[in-house]
């Protein structure tokens, strides 16, 4: 029942992967250029195959290769992990990344997806955010039908405590989320618990901004996620 809850939310899935990536709209050319060269990279990357573990999201996924490079080194890349993040991307983004060739040639034992806080930060609100989320979910089933799916809840960030209005936002998107864990093949995880301490973020565990992790905050992200994907991809045939 709460899993055909979710689905109500696929209905404009056809109509956001149709639109263009935001840097097109809003970006200068060199952000233009940088981000479609990531792109090229990930689809040539595809195109080699060989991926058992795939991160897709945002610049939380693309600080791996930067913040997070020590702990993934020591933790995913065993795994056979490989990571398409992009600075700044929106769930409209990977979605028209999905659709243009990230994910053909392929066949990862699962996929991590962690976006859309900077949709939350882009104040498109929650039922947008959702909306957003639950459609990158449905359009990576459609390219992976035998791949697990574990989407990731948004972290908690910024200043205030839980009362603050995007803690606020934060939290209702994730409750929202929740539902997709009843999906064949689907999980959800929210690991925001490990990121706060008496209802603030932990800021030894971000930059100065309070939403990109620091060395220390992605030891804690792979240290609470591995042994969910662990057991993913070591489980699968």
């Amino acid at each position: 029942m709460a899993y055909a809850v979710a689905l109500t939310l696929l209905i404009p899935c056809r109509i956001l992967a149709q639109m263009e990536p935001h840097v097109l709209q809003e970006g200068d050319s060199r952000d233009v250029e940088r981000w479609f060269d990531l792109h090229r990279s990930y689809v040539d990357r595809a195109r080699e195959g060989h991926v058992r573990l795939l991160f897709i999201g945002d610049s939380l996924t693309y600080g791996w290769r930067v913040d997070g490079l020590e702990p993934w080194e020591r933790t995913f890349a065993p795994l056979g992990a490989e990571d398409f993040g992009i600075g700044g991307d929106r769930t409209i983004d990977v979605l028209w990344r999905v659709e243009h060739g990230e994910l053909d040639g392929i066949a990862p034992r699962a996929v991590v997806l962690s976006i859309g806080t900077n949709d939350l930060g882009s104040r498109l609100g929650v039922d947008a955010t959702v909306k957003g989320i639950t459609a990158c979910v449905h359009a990576i089933r459609n390219k992976l039908p035998k791949t697990t799916i574990v989407v990731l809840g948004i972290l908690p960030r910024g200043d205030g405590g839980p009362a603050s209005p995007m803690r606020r936002d934060v939290a209702s998107v994730n409750a929202r989320l929740a539902p997709l864990a009843d999906a064949p093949a689907t999980r959800y995880l929210d690991l925001g618990s490990a990121f706060t301490r008496d209802g603030n973020v932990r800021r030894e565990l971000f930059h100065a901004d309070l939403l990109h992790l620091s060395t220390e905050g992605y030891r804690v992200w792979a240290a609470t996620l591995r042994p969910e994907v662990s057991a993913l991809v070591s489980s699968s045939s």
